[in-house]
């Protein structure tokens, strides 16, 4: 009973090695892919989603750390799995290894999640890669290294880190497509408040959003007070700051003219989105 165990686990480690070694290669083979075709302005990641995410790596390392990290899992498993003379450290090296890579893809996902809206369909793949990676490694060394029990703590802290970017307003989702003019608003702002119930007794058609969830927008602009309207008109983008400004531009708009010019904002007429004072 004893040996045909040991038979089988002999026979599923083996499977597991030879698991292991092919998804390394497969993360190998995707991160070079995809950093020569980088080179040549390409990607293989094509969508929106994706040239949005990865217009946020800040210093277009990410791909070469992935390269090398998979490079490191293909070696430790490709040598493991031909039972050459091997060093256990190189193991346990590999589980601290991939643990930093799990909580960093809990990060990498997060942004996606909380913060862009969006997601690469191949930096998915790559993480998939690692998850499932370190799952089938836990399996194969937790008989012979108490190290293997490091990934669940590396499993609760990517869960850990992804929620916690829940807690952090970046939004980062562009404003919806319309032909009505867009309000930056802040709430107990009594100009926001003249904006709207002159728009209202006009009729005028306006898309409300709080100032919270357009802050980055704000802070790239260097626009610190409210209320803001923003408006497409065919290739041009106009930016009003302030109560009578806005209320101008809502009048100058009823002639069919576009002749107001682009602002930024007013030392009137406007409520401080960077104070919590009530606005005066």
């Amino acid at each position: 009973m004893k040996k045909s165990n040991v038979m089988f686990t002999k026979t599923r480690n083996k499977s597991i090695k030879i698991i292991l070694t092919i998804i390394s290669f497969a993360g190998f083979v995707l991160t070079l892919t995809e950093i020569v075709l980088n080179t040549q302005g390409q990607s293989l990641c094509t969508s929106s989603s994706c040239h949005v995410v990865h217009s946020f790596d800040a210093y277009n390392l990410l791909n070469w750390l992935g390269l090398l990290l998979f490079a490191y899992l293909f070696f430790t498993s490709f040598v493991d799995f031909l039972n050459i003379i091997f060093v256990e450290s190189f193991l346990k090296l590999r589980i601290l290894i991939v643990t930093g890579a799990i909580i960093v893809e809990g990060y990498f996902i997060g942004i996606q999640t909380w913060f862009l809206g969006k997601y690469c369909s191949y930096c998915l793949t790559i993480a998939s890669l690692i998850f499932l990676f370190a799952i089938l490694d836990y399996y194969y060394q937790r008989e012979n290294s108490n190290f293997a029990f490091i990934y669940g703590g590396a499993f609760a802290g990517a869960l850990a880190v992804f929620i916690a970017t829940a807690l952090v307003n970046i939004p980062l989702k562009p404003l919806p497509p319309t032909d009505s003019p867009i309000l930056i608003y802040k709430e107990n702002c009594k100009h926001c408040k003249i904006v709207e119930d002159f728009a209202k007794k006009e009729k005028i058609h306006i898309i409300q959003y709080p100032v919270r969830e357009v802050f980055p927008l704000m802070q790239v602009l260097g626009i610190k007070g409210v209320p803001v309207l923003i408006y497409k008109h065919k290739k041009n983008i106009e930016i009003i700051c302030g109560d009578k400004a806005i209320i101008n531009w809502f009048k100058e708009i009823s002639t069919g003219f576009y002749l107001f010019p682009f602002q930024f904002e007013e030392k009137e007429g406007v409520c401080d989105i960077t104070s919590g004072k009530p606005c005066k």
